[in-house]
């Protein structure tokens, strides 16, 4: 399999600090790739001024997204920072804001049509890695 490719990386640059992340994977659509990174490109670059004040009402500073291909498909990793990423996802699933309906009508055409984008995250995930305790140790 091809190696994993980061199709969006986007920071805020008036973060400069690390916060709290969370990461979560999903199925994508076998042939929907070149689909999901077009995508991909409009949001965070051709819409990037849009894509950086939805991520900034949320409270996140740093989304990372990477495609992954599996003898099972194409997977999406994707990786939120920010001052509580799970109430910014449950923010993103709520928003009615116009950049953020199309995005998430636009992940529909690329995901399965289990996931449903207009609610948050299934489950709490739960913290089992915290690098800043780690950090402080050194």
């Amino acid at each position: 399999a091809p190696p994993p490719e980061t199709i969006v990386d986007w920071s805020d640059p008036n973060v400069t600090t690390r916060q709290r992340g969370l990461a979560f994977t999903v199925p994508g659509i076998s042939g929907q790739e070149e689909c999901g990174k077009t995508f991909a490109r409009t949001a965070s670059i051709d819409r990037r001024t849009e894509f950086t004040e939805s991520r900034r009402t949320m409270g996140l500073n740093l989304e990372v997204i990477t495609l992954l291909q599996t003898p099972r498909g194409p997977f999406v990793s994707i990786y939120i920072e920010g001052d509580d990423p799970v109430e910014a996802n449950r923010r993103h699933a709520a928003s009615q804001q116009a950049f953020d309906r199309w995005f998430k009508d636009e992940c529909r055409k690329v995901f399965p049509p289990e996931i449903d984008f207009d609610a948050p995250l299934p489950a709490i995930p739960e913290q089992f890695f915290d690098s800043t305790e780690l950090m402080a140790r050194d």
